[in-house]
């Protein structure tokens, strides 16, 4: 069958330009009757299509059977799910002014690529890469009006990936942020803690310069033992705001005992809004 072809390729060389051999004549047909590649990605897929496509163009619009041979042999290894990289204009004798403009495109479509381009919108990336590489062709052939630039500055467009939507920063929760505590513990509960992990972001966020950090306890027990807890109450708040992120640059660790009550009552009497912790801050003016 190479044999016909070839034979057939040589009755096509005698009506179009002699720049092509009968071997490469066939393998533009070969290569424009060849059905869609089974293998690879959806990428190199659309790479041969679109390769498959100026192979057309060239031969049998342009009569351009050099060019048509580089765009087949491209289209060929497309088929097997080679990922074959665009032209490089300074493999091409396009003129002084055009060869900064293309190498920029180049350097566009390949950062699209290293962005996913190829996975995230395969026949774009593909058209893309095609039209970069007659446009290449166009100005080497000192095009007036090279049709593919415009449609590479078409298509690479939507090669960018989509943008990330902007982020509300949440406001700084109101001061005092308060922590409470279960009777005679100095360890954060749950929903303390929930409440830690849902200010943390704003207070990393505002870059606090002095952060103060108070414990205090209800009415119940002695003097020197609710010291020592209001103590470690604001210090495991502080432990666990550091482990959150929220740092400044002065950090105030006091325990009030129970001195200072939320909510004043007699001695030895139980108050869930005594046992506290109060966070409060300040940020750069």
């Amino acid at each position: 069958m190479k044999i016909v072809r070839v034979l057939t390729a040589l009755v096509a060389l005698a009506t179009v330009s002699a720049c092509a051999t009968p071997f490469q004549v066939a393998e533009v047909q070969d290569v424009m009757a060849a059905p869609s590649p089974v293998v690879g990605t959806p990428f190199t897929k659309a790479l041969f299509e679109e390769y498959k496509e100026a192979t057309r163009h060239e031969a049998i619009d342009e009569y351009e059977w050099r060019h048509a041979v580089v765009y087949a042999r491209k289209a060929e290894r497309a088929a097997t799910g080679e990922v074959v990289p665009p032209e490089n204009p300074a493999d091409w004798d396009v003129p002084v002014e055009a060869a900064p403009v293309l190498q920029q495109a180049r350097a566009a479509l390949m950062d699209d690529f290293d962005k996913g381009a190829r996975e995230r919108v395969p026949v774009e990336a593909a058209k893309a890469q095609v039209s970069l590489d007659c446009w290449i062709e166009e100005e080497w052939e000192r095009e007036k009006d090279p049709g593919c630039k415009t449609t590479f500055l078409a298509t690479e467009p939507k090669l960018k990936p989509p943008a990330v939507p902007a982020t509300v920063e949440a406001p700084a929760p109101a001061q005092p942020l308060v922590i409470p505590f279960d009777y005679n513990k100095a360890e954060i509960n749950a929903s303390a803690m929930q409440t830690l992990y849902d200010a943390a972001p704003a207070l990393k966020a505002a870059k606090p310069m002095v952060i103060r950090i108070h414990g205090f306890t209800d009415t119940v027990g002695g003097k020197p033992y609710n010291k020592s807890l209001s103590e470690r109450r604001a210090k495991a708040v502080a432990d666990q705001l550091k482990k959150l992120g929220v740092e400044g640059v002065s950090v105030e660790v006091v325990g009030f005992g129970k001195e200072k009550l939320a909510v004043p009552t007699k001695n030895n009497v139980k108050e869930q809004r005594n046992r506290r912790a109060e966070v409060t801050w300040e940020t750069a003016r």
